[in-house]
């Protein structure tokens, strides 16, 4: 069995490296990792594949949701802070190449978090741009009802099936009165 000073189990490789980094006279301050030493600039730019000043920069860090992660925050937030400036609370970054993985500031739009999500392709964008309802009714100012827990209905509609369903009803009591 292989153990530091602290009678932990360390791995024959690690035992190997331990003792050489005494033996050169350098021990590691612990909780720093070496990777950490370098300045964050250069570990940010070293993930990232700089093309044309125009074209997209991939980010070739870890990632997830189709973006890119650095240090924990967004790649893209990082490198707009980095290159333009701080981001103002109530704006985010939105990506005018519509390419989730690009770090090219000049690909990013601050813009508010209503108007990021109109401009993707999400379910919420989708029906945002809708001009009729399933059955051809307008989403006017006149035609529209906004619901309380969001969203919006077409008022014909909503009309022509309030009234099916109270013509349902008065034939269901019409039904129980002539039983009685």
């Amino acid at each position: 069995m292989w153990y530091n000073g602290s009678r932990s189990r360390l791995s024959p490789a690690r035992c190997v490296r331990a003792a050489s980094r005494e033996r050169d006279g350098f021990v590691m301050p612990k909780g720093i990792h070496p990777r950490k030493l370098r300045p964050v600039e250069q570990r940010f730019w070293g993930m990232v594949e700089k093309r044309g000043e125009d074209e997209c920069w991939p980010w070739t860090g870890t990632s997830s949701g189709g973006y890119g992660n650095f240090e924990k925050r967004p790649a893209h937030r990082w490198a707009y802070e980095m290159m333009v400036g701080p981001i103002p609370i109530g704006l985010e970054p939105d990506h005018l190449c519509r390419t989730r993985i690009c770090v090219n500031p000049k690909h990013l739009e601050l813009v508010t978090h209503k108007e990021n999500v109109l401009r993707g392709d999400g379910l919420t964008a989708q029906n945002a741009s809708k001009t009729h309802c399933l059955y051809g009714h307008p989403f006017d100012p006149l035609n529209t009802y906004h619901k309380p827990v969001g969203g919006r209905g077409c008022r014909t509609c909503m009309r022509e099936k309030n009234r099916q369903w109270r013509k349902r009803v008065a034939a269901l009591e019409a039904k129980d009165a002539a039983e009685s």
